[in-house]
């Protein structure tokens, strides 16, 4: 909390999914105090990460401030549970998610990129091993940010 607070470059490690979610909770509070737009790249929004009471009420406070939300996932959105994270986005008019299908992305290396959530271009949680879901995070870091920016508009510019 204290980074969020500060605006902080402190970098926070992150290897469970109760973390992980709130992190991302406070990455959505930063885009509604920041005004800024939220880029996802993920293999799925899980369910279980995803649809935590907090995450949602962070993110209907964001979307009823206007706010844009664009994902990118390698697999379809698990349809198996209600999954309200994305059906709040998949809502708006101006969000968007676009599944783009694990083979595609096997064969196309430019999509090889990590697993982000990103907010802006200073504030992110980064994942750096999908298996086990160990990720960092910052909430000011325009270096790594903008890298992540534009990774994702070259993936976006193809796919979405």
């Amino acid at each position: 909390d204290r980074a969020f607070e500060t605006n902080s470059p402190t970098v926070l490690m992150n290897s469970s999914r109760h973390h992980a979610s709130y992190l991302m909770k406070r990455l959505i509070d930063k885009a509604t105090k920041d005004q800024d737009e939220i880029r996802i790249i993920y293999g799925a929004l899980k369910y279980e990460v995803y649809n935590q009471k907090g995450m949602i009420t962070s993110l209907q406070n964001f979307l009823a401030s206007a706010g844009k939300v664009s994902v990118i996932t390698e697999k379809a959105i698990d349809q198996g549970n209600y999954n309200q994270f994305a059906q709040m986005i998949k809502s708006k008019d101006a969000c968007k998610i676009t599944s783009v299908g694990v083979e595609q992305l096997a064969l196309d290396t430019v999509t090889a990129a990590p697993h982000f959530f990103l907010v802006g271009d200073r504030a992110f949680r980064l994942e750096t091993n999908h298996a086990t879901s160990s990720a960092y995070g910052c909430f000011n870091n325009s270096t790594i940010g903008q890298r992540l920016v534009e990774t994702f508009d070259v993936i976006c510019r193809k796919y979405c």
